[in-house]
């Protein structure tokens, strides 16, 4: 037995009699009523899951029966019922909500296929809305992490973003998040029921750029055999995200200026224009200023996608959300791999401070990933982490300008270098490095101290170290 329950409204008996007995077969449960404010009265009382109502009745009628129901139940699928001379009204009912209409008299089998169809059609819409739902908490832009103050700034920047309707350029190094950030905006904003279409603009050849942007006919060229949507049309209503911007060659720069200017596109080899109302959000790790300047980017489609400026900054702007992103992944990866929570040693954590994370918080991500994998223990080591994170910093020598230099902190940088790499060399024996800086133990356990640099924090590939 169906756990769907059916209200069906109908002022003839035997058509009321009729279809319960058919969709009582079908294993519905069916409630009736002979009057369109007697149907009302039922819906308010209980839960239904479709309502088949017919069009003409005393009272309150199909039409405003479906009005009343739709202000309550916006989802609720209504099946309108109507003579075969009534269509036109029939018809009418399908802009205030109906999902479709019979004409009677009908057979049996058509009621049973279009009770199926709207059914269908309303779990797949409350699913769709469940879906955004959670996608719209997922993003919640309270859920990017971090609480260093640069992130405060863009938390709120992004608030009041989402309230707005407004192109954004979102710019920062690879793997700050810039994706993530256009997901918070959309999915805070009113557009967040219609779609997030996404697009990386360097991993689409110019010669199908516009193809895949605006569409085109079927016989626009080659192997054309059928029309397609472009992601113009796709968004419509939503939000277009092009990732990756400066990559646009300025020809498919100059179809974007004119679509973002009319809100019109035209399909690759069709004749008629399509009015879209798509909000843009564009991104790029290049700085579009200087593109402009080198005539690598039109200054007029800049002026247009950059109307609000969001700068993402690199991890190594914000050491202090490191330990919360590295707690992140971990909870996340723990979960994925289906194993034990884990945690992360002192040590590991104080290196992960320490490192200068040229990839952002992707390579912290990708760091945190390999140590699952690699880890049999409970806790995270040093041993786990990739190499690049802790080998000896490396000293670059300083440019003197006019504006001067420390140099006290300068001779600091370049002792901790040269002690470090002799650490290194000699897996942590003082006494060995000692001797490769032609220094007195003594001398060099000292100046270790005074410089911070504590063996704890280093990661020796052979070797023991002596204290």
């Amino acid at each position: 037995m169906s756990d769907r329950c059916i209200l069906i409204a109908d002022d003839e008996e035997i058509m009321r009699m009729v279809l319960r007995d058919t969709l009582e077969k079908e294993g519905f449960s069916v409630e009736t009523a002979e009057d369109g404010m007697t149907a009302l009265e039922l819906f308010q009382r209980n839960h239904f899951d479709l309502l088949i109502s017919d069009i003409q009745m005393t009272g309150l009628d199909g039409i405003e029966l479906l009005k009343k129901i739709k202000e309550v139940d916006p989802d609720l699928p209504v099946i309108i019922m109507t003579a075969f001379g009534s269509v036109e009204t029939a018809v009418a009912a399908l802009r205030y909500g109906a999902f479709d209409y019979i004409t009677k008299p009908f057979i049996t089998d058509e009621i049973r296929v279009t009770v199926r169809n709207a059914l269908r059609h309303c779990d797949l819409s409350r699913e769709n809305r469940a879906l955004k739902n959670k996608l719209k908490e997922k993003y919640h832009f309270e859920n990017i992490i971090g609480q260093s103050q640069v992130m405060q700034q863009v938390y709120r920047l992004i608030g009041r973003l989402a309230a707005s309707d407004t192109n954004v350029l979102i710019t920062g190094d690879s793997g700050t998040g810039k994706e993530l950030v256009a997901h918070a905006i959309h999915y805070n904003s009113k557009r967040a029921q219609s779609a997030f279409v996404s697009v990386n603009c360097s991993a689409i050849p110019d010669t199908l750029m516009e193809s895949e942007m605006f569409g085109h006919v079927k016989g626009a060229f080659t192997n054309a055999y059928l029309s397609k949507q472009g992601l113009f049309e796709e968004a419509d209503g939503g939000t277009l995200f092009l990732d990756e911007i400066a990559d646009l060659s300025l020809y498919t720069q100059a179809k974007l200026l004119r679509a973002i200017q009319t809100g019109e596109i035209k399909p690759v080899g069709g004749t008629k224009t399509k009015q879209v109302n798509t909000r843009i959000i564009s991104a790029t790790n290049k700085r579009l200023e200087t593109e402009v300047k080198e005539n690598r980017f039109r200054e007029d489609l800049y002026y247009r996608l950059n109307v609000v400026n969001i700068q993402l900054p690199g991890l190594s702007e914000r050491p202090e959300d490191i330990p919360e992103l590295a707690n992140h992944f971990l909870n996340k990866f723990c979960e994925k791999y289906e194993v034990e929570l884990k945690h992360l040693s002192h040590e590991v954590l104080k290196t992960l401070m320490n490192y200068s994370w040229p990839g952002n918080v992707r390579e912290l991500e990708n760091c945190i990933e390999r140590a699952i994998a690699l880890s049999d223990q409970n806790e995270i080591r040093l041993d786990d982490l990739p190499p690049s994170l802790h080998k000896p910093p490396e000293y670059v020598s300083p440019v003197l300008t006019t504006d001067g230099i420390d140099l006290n902190n300068e001779l600091n940088h370049f002792e901790i270098s040269l002690i470090s790499k002799a650490l290194n060399m000699t897996g942590g024996n003082i006494t060995k490095a000692a001797q490769l800086l032609a220094i007195p133990r003594r001398t060099l356990s000292s100046r270790m101290q005074r410089l911070g640099i504590d063996l704890q924090n280093y990661h020796f590939l052979g070797g023991q170290y002596d204290s």
